[in-house]
C-alpha cells in the first residue's frame, strides 16, 4: 500500500512537470509550486510561436548567438506572443543587445525583470515608464554606457535596482533622479572611485540598502550620507578605504568594511553611527585597537575582527560599553598570542554566545579569560599552540554547547575539565597528540552527541576496565557521532561502544587495525545496531523510496564491507562475501553467500579457513564457526548450512502464511467486537454536553460566536499508525452510530488466503 501511494505521488509530480500541449515549439511549459505556469524557451519569435493559456513566468537563458536567438526585443513582442499575463521575465546570458522602448508594453502585471549577463549597451530611459507594478530590475553583467547627463531610468514603482558588474566608472545625481521610490541599489563590482556628488541628490533619501562592494573607493566624505536617514545597510567590502572616522549615517545598523586597508580603530571610527549593530572589519591590516573604540555603539551585537594583525592581549575596556555583544570573531590574528590580561575584559557580557579565537597563536588559556562571559555557547579555540588546559578553565561556562579545541598541542586532558559543562553537545579534539582518554572526562557531559577524536595518537578507545566503568555509569549514552579515524588503534571491541546506546555513525578508517575475530564481531554488531560508517563519496545509493529493514541491513553490510576490505585485503585462495541478509520469521536469519567456482574450493585447506583473516574477510559480520565447525573440512560441511536454511525457508513458506493469516483474522474479529460493544455502550449512556459537532456535521462555536480550539498539528511524540502491507481493515464507525444493529467491515478479500 505504501509503495502504491508513493507511486501515485510520483505520477502526480510527473504530471505537474509534464510539458503543456499548448506550448509552442522550442518551449517547455510546467507548473510551479505556487500553481502558476512557467515557460522555458530557447528562442522567441512572434511569427512562429504563439502561447495559449495563462503563462506567468518566462525564462530564456544560456542561448549562444549561433543558436538563432534574436538580438532585439521588438515592439510589443510579449503581447504578440500571447504572454500578456506575465509577472516575471528572465532573459539571461544571451546575445541580447537592444530593447525597443515599447517591448514591455501591454504587460500590466510585470513585477520582476531579470536581464543580467547579456550584451545590452544602451536602454531607453522611458522603457519602463508604463510598467506600473515593476518592483525589481536586474541589469547586472551588461556593458552599459548610459548618458550620465540624463536620468538612467524612469519608474515610480521600482524599489530594487541591480547594476553591478556593468563597467561603470562614473555616476551622477541625474542618473537616479527619476527613481524616487528606490530602496535597494546594487553598484557592486564596478570601477567607482568617488560617490560624493551623486549621493547628494535630495530625492535619493529613501534608499535603505546600498551595495558599493568591490570598487575602487578610497575615501568617503564624512557628511555625504548624513541627510539620508533611511540608510540601514552599507556594504563597502573590498575597496581601498583606510578610514571611516566621522562618517555620519545616523540610522545605519549593518556595516561591512572588510577587505579594505584599515590599520587601526579609534574612538572616532564609529562615532557618528550610534545605531550600528553589525560591524565586519575582517581581512584588513588592523594592528591597534583603542580602549574607547566602541563606546559610541552601545547596540553592537556582532563584531568581526578576524584575519587582521591584532596583538594581544585585547584592551581591558574595549567592550565595556557593549553589554549586548553576542558574536565576537577574532580568528586568524596570528600575532595575538594572549587573548586577555589577568583581569579579562571589563564589563558584563552576559549575551555573548559565540566566541571565535581560533588560529591566533594562543599558547595559554586561563579561566579568568572568560570571566563575565558565562553564557558562551560556542567556543572555538582550534588551530592554536595550546599545550595544556587547567581543570577549571571552562568552569565559568555553564552553558557551553559547542567546543572546538582541535589542532593544538594537547598531550592529555584533565578528567575534571568538563565537570561544569553539563550542556556540552559537540566536542572536537581532533589533531592533538592525545594518546588516550579517561572515561571520567565525560562523566558530566550527559548530552554530548558529537565527538571528533580523529587525527590523534590514540592506541585504544578505552581499556577493558574503563569500558565496564562507562557501562555502569552510562557515560556517552547519548553519543550519536564518534570519529576515531586516522589514529594508531590496532584493536577494537564491542565493549568500547557498549555504553553508547544512541550511536548512529562511527568512523574508524585509516587505523592500523588487526584482522581478528573481535573486529569481525564488532562489525557484525555495528550492522545489527544499524550504525553507519562515515559516508564515502562512492557510497551506495538507496533504492527509490524503499526503506524496508532488510534493505537497510543489506546497505549497511555493503558500506561496512569497504571498511573490512581495508583491514583484511582480499585473499587469492578464498573469496566469499556477504551478498544479502534476509529476515524470514522472528529472529531466524538465512545467510546466503556467494561462492567461487568449485575448483577453487577443492584447493582450499583446513589451515586456511582457521586463520583470523579468513574469518574477517570472507563473511563480514558473520561467525564462520556456524558454517565450518572446528576440526572439519569445508568439503564435509559446506552443504549442511545451505540445506538446513533451504529446508527452514521451505517450511515457513508453506506454513507461515497460514499462521499469520489466522492471527490477523483473530485480531480483526476482536477489534470488531470491541468497537461494536463500545458503540452500544455509547448509545445507552446518558447524553453529555458536546464541544464538537457530530461526525461529519458542522463546527460548533461558543455562545459569543467565537470558534472553539482545535488542535492544529500532531505532537511529535505521537507514533505513526503502523502500516500492514497487503491487508487492509477499515471499520466504519459512522455506521455504528447511525445503525446500532449493524456494522460494516470492509476487507481486502484478494489478499486473504482461500483456506481461511
Amino acid at each position: 500500500m505504501r509503495r502504491m501511494l508513493v507511486l501515485l505521488a510520483l505520477l502526480g509530480a510527473c504530471a505537474s512537470l509534464a510539458p503543456d500541449s499548448t506550448c509552442p515549439a522550442q518551449c517547455r511549459c510546467t507548473l510551479n509550486s505556487s500553481g502558476g505556469t512557467i515557460a522555458r524557451c530557447s528562442t522567441l519569435d512572434a511569427a512562429e510561436q504563439q502561447f495559449s493559456g495563462n503563462i506567468q513566468r518566462l525564462e530564456v537563458s544560456n542561448i549562444a548567438p549561433q543558436d538563432g536567438w534574436l538580438n532585439t526585443l521588438e515592439d510589443r513582442l510579449f503581447v504578440d506572443l500571447g504572454l500578456s499575463h506575465l509577472d516575471s521575465i528572465k532573459i539571461t546570458n544571451t546575445s541580447l543587445k537592444s530593447i525597443d522602448i515599447n517591448a514591455f508594453r501591454g504587460l500590466p502585471n510585470l513585477y520582476d525583470l531579470d536581464l543580467s549577463d547579456n550584451n545590452i549597451v544602451i536602454i531607453d530611459p522611458d522603457t519602463f515608464e508604463f510598467s506600473a507594478f515593476l518592483h525589481r530590475l536586474v541589469l547586472a553583467g551588461n556593458p552599459l554606457k548610459p548618458d550620465v547627463s540624463k536620468y538612467l531610468l524612469k519608474s515610480e514603482s521600482l524599489t530594487e535596482l541591480d547594476i553591478s558588474r556593468c563597467n561603470l566608472s562614473t555616476i551622477t545625481p541625474e542618473m537616479f533622479s527619476k527613481l524616487d521610490n528606490l530602496i535597494f541599489l546594487n553598484l557592486a563590482s564596478n570601477y567607482l572611485k568617488d560617490i560624493g556628488h551623486f549621493w547628494k541628490y535630495k530625492d535619493f533619501e529613501f534608499v535603505e540598502e546600498l551595495d558599493l562592494s568591490d570598487n575602487q573607493i578610497q575615501k568617503i566624505d564624512t557628511k555625504i550620507l548624513s541627510e539620508h536617514s533611511e540608510l540601514v545597510t552599507l556594504n563597502l567590502r573590498k575597496n581601498l578605504l583606510q578610514s571611516f572616522d566621522y562618517v555620519d549615517i545616523p540610522e545605519l545598523e549593518d556595516l561591512d568594511i572588510s577587505q579594505n586597508r584599515f590599520q587601526e580603530i579609534n574612538a572616532n571610527t564609529f562615532k557618528n553611527v550610534p545605531e550600528v549593530i553589525h560591524v565586519n572589519m575582517s581581512y584588513n591590516q588592523i594592528h591597534f585597537i583603542a580602549e574607547d573604540s566602541f563606546i559610541h555603539v552601545p547596540n553592537l551585537k556582532h563584531l568581526d575582527l578576524s584575519h587582521n594583525k591584532i596583538n594581544g592581549p585585547l584592551p581591558v575596556y574595549m567592550l565595556t560599553k557593549n553589554p549586548d555583544i553576542e558574536n565576537l570573531k577574532l580568528s586568524g590574528n596570528k600575532n595575538m598570542k594572549v587573548f586577555t590580561g589577568e583581569e579579562g575584559l571589563s564589563g558584563q557580557h552576559n549575551n555573548l554566545y559565540i566566541l571565535d579565537i581560533s588560529d591566533c597563536g594562543l599558547e595559554v588559556i586561563k579561566s579568568n579569560s572568560f570571566q563575565r562571559m558565562e553564557n558562551i555557547g560556542t567556543l572555538n579555540l582550534s588551530n592554536n599552540a595550546i599545550r595544556t588546559l587547567d581543570a577549571d578553565v571552562f568552569s565559568r561556562l555553564k552553558r557551553l554547547s559547542v567546543l572546538d579545541i582541535s589542532n593544538n598541542q594537547l598531550l592529555t586532558l584533565n578528567t575534571s575539565l568538563f565537570s561544569a559543562n553539563s550542556e556540552l553537545r559537540k566536542l572536537i579534539v581532533s589533531g592533538n597528540p592525545l594518546m588516550n582518554f579517561s572515561p571520567k572526562l565525560f562523566m558530566h557531559v550527559h548530552r554530548l552527541h558529537y565527538l571528533d577524536a580523529s587525527h590523534c595518537q590514540l592506541s585504544e578507545v578505552w581499556s577493558f576496565r574503563d569500558a565496564a566503568f562507562m557501562n555502569t555509569h552510562k557515560i556517552l549514552a547519548n553519543l550519536e557521532f564518534f570519529n576515531l579515524s586516522n589514529n594508531n588503534m590496532k584493536h577494537l571491541h564491542i565493549n568500547d561502544f557498549g555504553s553508547a546506546h544512541a550511536l548512529t555513525t562511527v568512523d574508524i578508517r585509516n587505523n592500523p587495525m588487526s584482522c581478528t575475530k573481535h573486529f569481525t564481531e564488532l562489525i557484525q554488531w555495528f550492522i545489527s545496531q544499524e550504525i553507519d560508517p562515515e559516508r564515502q563519496k562512492n557510497e551506495l545509493s538507496t533504492e527509490l523510496l524503499d526503506f524496508d529493514n532488510n534493505d537497510r541491513a543489506v546497505e549497511k553490510s555493503i558500506e561496512w564491507k569497504e571498511v573490512i576490505e581495508q583491514v583484511c585485503p582480499t585473499s587469492t585462495d578464498l573469496a566469499i562475501s556477504v551478498k544479502k541478509f534476509k529476515n524470514v520469521v522472528g529472529s531466524e536469519t538465512i545467510k546466503v553467500i556467494e561462492e567461487e567456482p568449485k575448483q577453487h574450493k577443492k584447493e582450499m585447506t583446513t589451515e586456511t579457513t582457521n586463520t583470523d583473516s579468513t574469518l574477517t574477510l570472507l563473511i563480514p559480520g558473520v561467525d564462520l564457526g556456524d558454517i565450518f565447525p572446528a576440526n572439519e573440512s569445508p568439503e564435509q560441511t559446506e552443504e549442511d548450512p545451505k540445506e538446513k536454511g533451504e529446508e527452514l525457508l521451505r517450511y515457513y513458506n508453506i506454513y507461515g502464511w497460514i499462521y499469520w493469516t489466522f492471527v490477523l483474522f483473530v485480531f480483526v474479529l476482536l477489534m470488531a467486537i470491541i468497537n461494536l460493544t463500545g458503540a452500544l455502550c455509547c448509545r445507552q449512556a446518558p447524553a453529555r454536553p458536546s464541544y464538537i459537532g457530530p461526525v461529519g456535521g458542522y463546527v460548533r462555536t461558543k455562545n459569543d460566536g467565537g470558534s472553539l480550539y482545535y488542535k492544529l498539528y500532531e505532537e511529535c511524540s505521537v507514533p505513526n499508525t503502523p502500516i500492514v502491507k497487503n491487508k487492509t481493515v477499515v471499520l466504519d464507525f459512522n455506521q455504528f452510530l447511525k445503525k446500532p444493529n449493524a456494522y460494516n467491515i470492509v476487507k481486502d478479500i484478494d489478499t486473504l488466503p482461500s483456506q481461511v
